[in-house]
């Protein structure tokens, strides 16, 4: 309940110990946001700590909210209008129809929050190899070495996502590539309440390494060869916004692979 309308109103989620997990404001036209306006307000939180950053116009087999959900336990809401602060804690309860413990139900949430910053690495490297690959691309008539560099990029980035897929009919006909391995299992591990298997845990180890290792082939490109490239060049290669033909989210049309 508020007295007065809240012009700057913060509602912040932690966990027992103190450390922030989602903080959210008011936001016009979005029902899901807190309100802030005089009287009875309501917010219905998830449950979810943050998800990670999503490529724009990717698309994949598996759902993009990757943010783990909250274990049992303690936790602490505060609201924040103005210049003032309420605070109140409050317990998560176990489901009583899940079996998994504690200890398993953390193990999962761990498990989760590791994928989810594995794919957060690896969609911010991709969001930052289109925006150099942009650059080169507004060149018009680039000279050969940035066309070899663009080459190069072009070739990680398909490694890293499936870029020619549009829908996900499309991804049929095409390779699945590191970021949807990670959105399936991440998917299929939260879908029930229990520790994950041995044999998850080693596709996460495959996963996440070959993630790893892509990224830091981009580093190399990007601390190498591309700041070489600058150090010769008058025309340097900088991050440049994605175009809309790029970076735009591609309606289905109807066309939805069955989320399975």
């Amino acid at each position: 309940w508020l007295p007065q309308e809240a012009s700057d109103l913060r509602l912040e989620f932690s966990d027992g110990s103190g450390e922030l997990i989602a903080e959210f404001a008011p936001k016009p036209d979005d029902e899901n946001s807190p309100g802030a306006e005089v009287g009875f307000n309501s917010f219905e939180w998830n449950l979810r700590y943050p998800n990670a950053e999503v490529v724009p116009g990717v698309v994949t087999r598996g759902d993009t909210e990757v943010g783990p959900v909250a274990v049992p336990g303690s936790y602490v809401v505060r609201l924040s209008p103005g210049d003032q602060t309420f605070e109140s804690v409050f317990d998560i309860i176990p489901d009583r129809n899940v079996r998994a413990n504690q200890r398993d139900l953390e193990a999962q949430f761990v498990f989760l929050s590791e994928l989810r910053d594995a794919i957060d690495a690896l969609n911010v490297a991709v969001i930052e190899l289109r925006a150099l690959a942009n650059s080169i691309d507004a060149m018009g008539e680039p000279p050969g070495e940035a066309v070899r560099i663009l080459g190069e990029l072009r070739l990680v980035e398909e490694l890293m996502v499936q870029p020619k897929a549009r829908y996900r009919k499309d991804l049929h006909a095409n390779p699945v590539r590191a970021n949807d391995k990670l959105y399936r299992l991440a998917n299929f591990v939260a879908r029930s309440h229990a520790r994950p298997t041995a044999v998850q845990y080693g596709m996460k180890d495959e996963f996440e390494a070959a993630a790893k290792a892509l990224i830091e082939r981009f580093d190399s490109l990007k601390n190498k060869d591309i700041e070489r490239y600058n150090a010769n060049a008058t025309d340097a290669l900088t991050i440049r916004e994605l175009s809309p033909e790029n970076g735009q989210e591609p309606v289905d049309e109807g066309n939805a692979m069955p989320r399975d």
